[in-house]
């Protein structure tokens, strides 16, 4: 092997064991004993709320949860994964998917006037409705949005 490729062959493995003993480890805060200094009479640990004059109960509201997004997404202990990922969806897409389907029903029934009842799904699908039915729908709620701002 040629030599610059065994160097950075070796630089590489010591980067990963010193990235290894620092997660094993754990890194101290930097912002930690600066804080520590500055503002003495608030650093209290956590553990001991009596210190803090408060009653624990009061703790858990205070307490920041950075994994939020996660927890949108964890389901509920009466509820599925797919009902929790259901839940934190925005309305946005379900109304233009619902009024999708309805625009690419009408264009087939249009094309198709002996047909009495709406295809599946699939069909408008495989025919190319639902795309076009999809950029037609977009156009509508863009050109709503318009006249909604031209009015306020």
């Amino acid at each position: 092997m040629p030599e610059f490729l065994d160097e950075f062959a070796s630089s590489v493995i010591a980067k990963k064991e010193g990235m290894k003993d620092r997660v094993l480890k754990g890194t101290p805060n930097p912002l930690q004993e600066r804080f520590r200094e500055e503002f003495p009479s608030y650093w209290v640990k956590i553990d001991d709320p009596a210190k803090l004059g408060a009653n624990p109960a009061e703790l858990g509201v205070m307490a920041v949860d950075s994994s939020v997004y996660s927890n949108l997404l964890s389901p509920l202990p009466s509820e599925t994964k797919q009902q929790a990922v259901h839940r934190a969806r925005g309305s946005f897409w379900p109304m233009v998917r619902e009024r999708m389907k309805e625009k690419a029903t009408q264009l087939y029934l249009e094309d198709h006037p002996g047909i009495q009842e709406a295809p599946a799904l699939r069909e408008l699908r495989r025919t190319g409705y639902l795309e076009t039915a999809k950029a037609i729908t977009l156009k509508e709620i863009q050109a709503e949005k318009k006249a909604e701002n031209l009015q306020a």
